[in-house]
């Protein structure tokens, strides 16, 4: 018999489900992966490689919307997760991630992202790091040697360079007394520490006045100086580099290039 009114087809969809990391980065361990779902959805997920399900011995029940899960152990995660609303499962979505622990300054090396707390995490192209990560990201070590050693020094250093961008900046304006002064003791030196304060002796023996300590004089001088202080570091001893040590940062120029665009 046929029906006085259409019938109508339902069809009832399964809920989506999306981390808020792409899967196969290498994350830092403290960073929080959110999963998003719909609202009134319940997931269920696992971080230990088994198949989630709400009945699950190593399943985590979250409620529907955003949740937020903390990576914390070094090493390959793996999170398996699936949504179910109205009695209807999602795909499972599985994401896998390299948790890397911060070291602490004292293991860091060459090739390290430093962080305000002198932390530093190794930089690589599947670096995925959060909005208060990059915040917190101040430098990058380019260097650790003798290589660029004046006579002064014998020990080892490691060397890092700034990676939160600033304005151009002259290393001296047209009022300094060293404006278009060769400063013959800083051209060759091996290391920028201690170029400030050599300058002022120097145009005393040329007859001028120090004015070294007028930092308006010496805009860049004093913005590599003060650079810990603005970043909200405590490591300390910034300062302008040399032209060798330029050269060894232009050596690390690719990846210097990808963490300011990752970190600005």
């Amino acid at each position: 018999q046929a029906s006085s009114a259409a019938d109508t087809l339902m069809t009832v969809t399964a809920p989506t489900i999306t981390t808020s990391i792409p899967s196969g980065k290498k994350i830092v361990s403290g960073i929080k992966i959110s999963i998003s779902t719909p609202t009134g959805t319940t997931v269920y997920y696992t971080t230990n490689n088994s198949t989630p399900t709400s009945t699950g011995l190593y399943s985590h029940s979250l409620d529907s919307g955003k949740a937020e899960i903390t990576a914390t152990s070094d090493g390959n995660k793996t999170l398996k997760a699936v949504a179910i609303k109205n009695g209807i499962s999602s795909n499972p979505v599985t994401a896998t991630y390299s948790v890397k622990a911060k070291k602490a300054y004292a293991s860091s090396d060459v090739g390290d992202i430093m962080f305000k707390d002198v932390s530093a995490v190794t930089y690589s192209s599947d670096l995925y790091l959060s909005d208060e990560q990059k915040s917190d990201a101040f430098a990058y070590i380019f260097y650790k040697g003798t290589e660029c050693n004046d006579v002064t020094i014998t020990a080892e250093r490691k060397l890092g360079v700034g990676i939160k961008l600033g304005d151009e900046k002259a290393w001296c304006t047209s009022s300094a007394q060293a404006y278009n002064l060769s400063i013959e003791p800083i051209e060759d030196t091996k290391t920028g520490q201690g170029c400030l304060s050599t300058i002022g002796p120097y145009l005393s023996n040329q007859g001028r006045q120090n004015d070294t300590n007028t930092e308006a004089n010496y805009p860049a001088f004093y913005y590599a100086k003060n650079y810990g202080t603005r970043t909200g570091t405590t490591l300390t001893n910034w300062y302008l580099p040399s032209k060798a040590e330029l050269a060894k940062i232009y050596e690390k120029q690719s990846d210097l290039n990808a963490i300011c665009s990752l970190c600005n």
